[in-house]
């Protein structure tokens, strides 16, 4: 369910001109609003929320996101899960940080449809933006 709805906000971006700073694009839980990158021809969407964590059982399975009343801003991509920070042993992050990052192309529109790239940040489980550091 999560590739089918990132597949299908991928495929609704139409081409944007340079003036344009958001893109809107409807999908099947909502209209998204994505923000137009400084740096190269592309628009961003950052910390999609692709589904939210039975804090009951956090480790259990996630139920998909229920939709959005309102237009989402995927203006942010802080979310970190919770973890203990290396430096000052401190914990941080939140249950709430199932989400999803998308970039598109402008080149990409629903009649020119491009390869979608999943990325799934490495680290084995003990090195990312915060080192996980048990003692």
């Amino acid at each position: 369910m999560l590739a089918e709805r990132c597949v299908i906000l991928i495929f609704l971006v139409c081409t944007v001109n340079s003036e344009i700073k958001d893109l809107l694009v409807e999908t099947d839980i909502g209209f998204i609003k994505g923000l137009r990158a400084d740096d190269g021809d592309y628009t961003m969407f950052l910390g999609l929320p692709f589904a939210e964590v039975n804090t009951s059982n956090p480790f259990g399975v996630a139920t998909p996101h229920p939709g959005f009343e309102k237009t989402f801003e995927a203006y942010d991509d802080y979310a970190p899960c919770p973890q203990r920070e290396e430096y000052n042993l401190t914990l941080v992050g939140s249950l709430n940080c199932l989400k999803l990052n998308i970039f598109v192309p402008d080149s990409a529109s629903a009649k020119n449809r491009l390869p979608v790239l999943a990325y799934v940040f490495g680290g084995g489980f003990t090195d990312g933006i915060f080192r996980f550091s048990y003692k």
